[in-house]
């Protein structure tokens, strides 16, 4: 395992949805994430840092890699499609 001061930050592009798009003015982003490995949980650490204005909805966004669902534990390389969103309700 490298040393701390050696882990490079991964960037991730992460697109965004209704509310969390909103906030920031952008449907598309790019984060900088550190971590070994890189999670979604990293990844929403480092959203809140860089776009603190999401940080009200930290919590309750939803992540989303490829076409499923994903937890905080899931880990991430950068080269996949991430998408994030508040939760969605409706009838």
């Amino acid at each position: 395992m490298p040393a701390p001061d050696s882990i490079r930050p991964v960037p991730v592009d992460v697109q965004l949805f209704a509310l969390a798009k909103e906030l920031t003015g952008q449907a598309l982003i790019q984060v900088a994430v550190t971590g070994e490995p890189v999670t979604i949980g990293s990844l929403r650490k480092s959203l809140v840092l860089q776009f603190p204005q999401l940080a009200p909805l930290e919590k309750r966004l939803l992540f989303a890699v490829g076409t499923q669902y994903a937890t905080d534990d899931t880990v991430i390389d950068g080269r996949q499609s991430v998408a994030c969103f508040p939760p969605v309700s409706g009838g």
